[in-house]
């Protein structure tokens, strides 16, 4: 299993693409992830409009959905022929429907392909491409699902937005690789989880290597020794990505 950052800010750093990951395994390639951000950072590393076979779209949070109608309007012009399919909580249907009208008035019955929209629930895994997608709600304002996405033998799990909890812990367990938000380095921010906090999380839940993704801009920007000293003395395996960055998992 391979994972491409494809973004790696929070929703308003100017530096940064919005969070986002590419992950492939055998013949598939699932875009975890879609903001604002993501779609020009995505044709920069990979212009195809054959290349994705799917996209999972944790929340209704612009940073992480707003970058799906120009990503489907340029496959369409590129020429995309196959269908998208388009994984999202349950609920978000419906919004996400209306958000591509409000961008692009009547295109989705122009497309040259289709776009399958699925719903998924928590605690229900879903079969795809030879992988096993499940999902947990996270702590944040606004529903979230933690995804974690299990093939050749290997573990990946994603955060979305939102601090953990009981329910993304079991997620977490044993996973070769957990990217999670660390908007914040020791302080309170409601929806979101403290570095501080994540360390020992991972260590407990016995994951093999933590990605710290989506950090405050400010944070990044003049907090990073302080950051790279708490890994160091963790003894974990722990990495703050940068964009087009590969991890082999």
């Amino acid at each position: 299993m391979r994972v491409q950052f494809i973004g790696v800010g929070e929703a308003f750093d100017e530096t940064l693409p919005n969070n986002s990951q590419l992950l492939e395994w055998q013949d598939c390639r699932l875009l975890i992830d879609c903001g604002y951000a993501v779609p020009h950072s995505l044709w920069k590393l990979h212009p195809e409009p054959e290349f994705l076979d799917a996209i999972y779209l944790s929340h209704r949070h612009a940073d992480h959905y707003f970058g799906l109608p120009s990503y489907i309007v340029r496959l369409a012009e590129d020429g995309r022929s196959r269908p998208l399919n388009v994984f999202c909580p349950q609920g978000m249907k419906e919004v996400i429907l209306e958000m591509i009208e409000c961008a692009y008035q009547g295109i989705m019955s122009h497309l040259t392909f289709s776009v399958v929209i699925r719903e998924v629930n928590a605690g229900e895994p879903v079969e795809y491409h030879k992988a096993y997608l499940d999902f947990a709600p996270s702590s944040h304002p606004v529903k979230n699902y933690a995804v974690c996405v299990s093939a050749e033998g290997r573990k990946y799990a994603y955060s979305g937005d939102g601090n953990f909890n009981e329910h993304t812990q079991k997620l977490y367990t044993g996973c070769s690789l957990l990217v999670h938000e660390a908007y914040s380095l020791d302080e309170e921010v409601r929806g979101h989880a403290k570095i501080i906090d994540l360390l020992p999380m991972a260590q407990k839940q016995k994951v093999q290597a933590l990605a710290l993704t989506h950090l405050q801009r400010d944070i990044r920007k003049k907090r990073r020794k302080e950051i790279e000293n708490l890994i160091k003395n963790s003894g974990l395996k722990v990495f703050i990505p940068e964009v087009g960055e590969i991890y082999e998992v």
